[in-house]
Parts: C-alpha cells; sequence; structure tokens
C-alpha cells in the first residue's frame, strides 16, 4: 500500500500532519496526546507505548522494549540491534501503520540525555526507511517540561502537534491584539 493517496486531500489526517513535518511529533497536553491516539487506533495503527516515568536506564529500556515489541531471542539489546529489529521484526499493519509513544521522555533526557537523542535518531531513520516499503511509522513524544530543549533529529526540528500549536498561535494572537 502506499503510503498516502495522491488522489484525495490528505490534510485532516493526523498521520499526514506528523509525517509532513517528519515522524516525531511533540506533546505537552497529555489529554491531546489521548486523542491522537485513539485517531490514530481506530485507523489501524498499532500503538507501542513506552512510560519514561518507569524507564530509568538504557537496560530498562531495552528490556522494555524486547517485551513491548515481541522482539526475537536474539535481540542484542543495544542502539544498533533495537534498529535493526524495528526495521526487520516489528510487523507493521499494513491498513494502518505503527506509531510510538514515548510518555514523560523529558525524565529520561535529563537522565541520559545523549542516549535519549540517540533513540530519536533511530526511531525517525526507521521512519524514512519504513516509508521506501510504503509503510507508516510514527513517534509521539509526551515531555512535562516546555522549557527542555530537544535536538533536531533527521537535520530537523521536532514539531509540536497542530493542536497545541494552533492553541499556541491564537494565545499569542489574543495577546498580541491585547496589547494594541
Amino acid at each position: 500500500m502506499a503510503s498516502f493517496d495522491k488522489k484525495i486531500n490528505n490534510c485532516a489526517r493526523l498521520d499526514w500532519q506528523i509525517l509532513i513535518n517528519g515522524s516525531i511529533s511533540l506533546y505537552y497536553d497529555r489529554a491531546i496526546l489521548e486523542e491522537d491516539m485513539q485517531w490514530l487506533k481506530s485507523s489501524g495503527y498499532q500503538l507501542y507505548i513506552f512510560d519514561f516515568h518507569m524507564i530509568k536506564t538504557r537496560e530498562g529500556f531495552h528490556k522494555k522494549a524486547k517485551e513491548e515489541f515481541k522482539f526475537p531471542d536474539y535481540y542484542g539489546e543495544n542502539i544498533s540491534a533495537f534498529s535493526d529489529c524495528l526495521m526487520f521484526d516489528l510487523p507493521i499493519p499494513v491498513d494502518g501503520g505503527v506509531a510510538i509513544v514515548l510518555k514523560g521522555f523529558d525524565e529520561y533526557c535529563r537522565i541520559d540525555g545523549d542516549y535519549a537523542h540517540e533513540i530519536l535518531e533511530r526511531l525517525d531513520e526507521n521512519s524514512r526507511k519504513q516509508m521506501l516499503f510504503g509503510d507508516r511509522f510514527l513517534t509521539l513524544m509526551q515531555i512535562d517540561d516546555k522549557n527542555m530543549l530537544i535536538k533536531e533529529v533527521g537535520q530537523h526540528s521536532i514539531i509540536l502537534n497542530l493542536s497545541e500549536r494552533q492553541a499556541f498561535s491564537a494565545l499569542a494572537r489574543a495577546e498580541f491584539e491585547n496589547k494594541l
């Protein structure tokens, strides 16, 4: 299946909104994250949820990845094996896709920032590779700290999800108009 149909307007689709700006979408608001997760699920996506309030180490991350993705016994529990198994051992539903949800990811960024960034790099790289085969692979990253800066991934900035971006724009516009 092709990733999207050129003959229809895909702009209202959440997966389109995410992939048009990269493969990783940033969330602060957990309620919006939950709404988007429901949309993806109802659109045929398999969701894999990682709660980084509970994951504190590289070993803990790989243990959760092996369990969550049902990686084979030969999974080497390192970042290269993670990337390889995502590409070759993770089934992707034909009628939807895969969405990786990283909740509380800022907590892990504070613990092991370089490795957290490497996880994001591998998820983004995998999304690009999967698209070569017509598969959709998204990452939803939720953080609580609005002041945390997330480095570029795959040579591009991580963009705030559309709902929060629109709310922020409306708020900024209202504040500007109040100053006039």
